[in-house]
């Protein structure tokens, strides 16, 4: 085929299927010099015109085999192949099928510059597409641009281009391989209500400037290299909903404006460089998820943080938090309890002390329970037997001594996950007789150190038959001991 003149070798290839056409660039130069040229380029915008084109109505929700030359051909096919077949759409949706059914899973490819020729354009997603390179400068002419999603691919650089898109609502660039700070002019994007970045490379602050963005729904910038403080101005968002920051090198204190976000339902900072006390989280009355461990806060835990009335997950654990764990019977009633939402507490890792409020073990939704790594005393209450729904136990490493509760342990039949070890319990504490032998509860208990009840009496009854025979021996009876 590489024998054929020029202008038939043009002729037959752009009868070829599009997504694989042109990969025969990698093939042979003479294949390389015919689909980089214009006369090429002319007869496929030809059979696109007659034969594609007129099948093409209203926006794109599925990809044609054509589509491929907009993302592998050389610029001058995109650009009339963007002109003609999608110049007029509204919406553009690839996904991970559409990315093999183009090939280009198999080949890495750059958003077309072109792009920029597609103005009528509100949404666009091109999610785990295997795409590279940095955003295209083109990007600022989608002037009309609301939906952008270019997560789960291999896009590097800034997000500087997309700074003018001004009716954006949605920008999801999450899992890419950015690596440049997020501009001040993210304040031009001033109808944006998600932005979701993360599992990127972004490094340096979040600027101030993200406090004009007072529609944001949804912040997302977790697991990048973001550093220094969290800015004030996050206090102004207060039509926040979700606010992620998690694994990064984010340091200082909470800011104290982070009380003003009273919309907020889910606030992640976990794995950061956190310091000083907790601020008064009083106000955030639809809280449901608060995840600030492994920091360095320094501060003893506020008794109002257990009664937001939607809270479902609270982990402080890993910090440096001190003094004791609350009693809720102090500022709460018994029917308020009952009715908390609390499914999971971890305070892991801290320096708690003192005994455990026997009011935690009346949360009726708990599943995972957390206190590992501290200085809690005291002994185990019989209240513990209340928690049917209980998961995972974690109560190792503290000065907990004392015996299992003698009653009501067996009730516990969800649990999975116990780890009582680095304690002071009683020396030869045994399970309780309502625990069911063998069952996952029993061995649990058998793997924490405690001993089957029936077998050290079987233990005990024998050392009193032994130390009654031996009672018996070396003596000067004579005749029969049993008449």
């Amino acid at each position: 085929m590489q024998q054929l003149p020029f202008e038939v070798l043009a002729r037959v290839l752009c009868h070829l299927p599009f997504p694989g056409v042109f990969h025969l660039r990698r093939v042979a130069r003479a294949f390389i010099a015919c689909i980089d040229s214009d006369w090429f380029a002319a007869l496929c915008v030809h059979r696109v015109v007659v034969e594609f084109l007129p099948a093409r109505v209203g926006g794109c929700q599925w990809p044609f085999a054509e589509d491929a030359a907009w993302f592998f051909a050389p610029p001058c096919t995109q650009r009339m192949y963007a002109k003609l077949a999608l110049s007029k759409l509204q919406e553009i949706s690839l996904g991970r099928f559409a990315a093999s059914y183009l090939l280009l899973d198999l080949f890495a490819a750059p958003i077309p510059t072109s792009i920029g020729l597609l103005t009528n354009l509100k949404r666009i997603s091109f999610n785990q597409m295997n795409l590279v390179g940095q955003l295209p400068d083109s990007f600022s002419c989608l002037t009309d641009l609301t939906h952008l999603n270019l997560s789960d691919n291999s896009l590097t650089g800034s997000l500087e281009p997309l700074m003018g898109l001004k009716k954006l609502v949605i920008l999801d660039i999450s899992s890419n391989k950015l690596d440049e700070e997020i501009p001040t002019s993210i304040s031009n994007l001033v109808l944006l209500e998600q932005l979701i970045l993360k599992n990127n490379s972004i490094p340096g602050r979040i600027p101030a400037e993200i406090g004009t963005l007072s529609n944001l729904h949804i912040i997302e910038v977790s697991r990048n290299a973001l550093t220094g403080p969290i800015p004030k101005e996050i206090g102004k968002l207060t039509k926040l909903i979700h606010l992620s920051m998690a694994c990064n090198r984010i340091c200082g204190q909470l800011p104290e404006t982070i009380s003003s976000l009273v919309q907020v339902r889910a606030i992640n900072l976990s794995e950061n460089l956190l310091t000083g006390d907790l601020p008064d989280l009083s106000k955030l009355q639809h809280l449901t998820h608060l995840h600030l461990s492994k920091n360095g806060l320094t501060s003893t835990i506020p008794p109002y943080i257990f009664m937001h009335p939607f809270l479902r997950e609270l982990n402080l654990s890993h910090n440096c938090l001190f003094g004791q764990i609350p009693d809720l019977s102090e500022f709460a009633s018994i029917s308020a309890q009952r009715t908390s939402r609390l499914e999971f507490l971890d305070l892991t890792g801290n320096r708690l002390s003192g005994v455990i409020p026997e009011d935690i073990f009346r949360l009726p939704m708990l599943y995972g329970l957390k206190l590992g790594e501290n200085m809690l005393s005291g002994s185990l209450p019989q209240a513990i037997t209340n928690l049917r729904s209980l998961v995972w136990l974690h109560l190792d490493s503290n000065q907990l001594s004392g015996t299992l509760p003698v009653r009501g342990m067996g009730s516990l039949k969800r649990l999975r996950k116990l780890y009582l070890k680095g304690n002071r319990f009683s020396r030869g504490a045994v399970i309780p007789e309502d625990v069911t032998p063998k069952s996952l509860l029993w061995r649990l208990l058998r793997e924490n150190g405690f001993e089957d009840s029936k077998a050290k009496l079987g233990k005990t009854s024998k050392s009193k038959h032994k130390h009654q025979k031996q009672n018996l021996e070396r003596n000067r009876y004579q005749g029969r001991i049993f008449q």
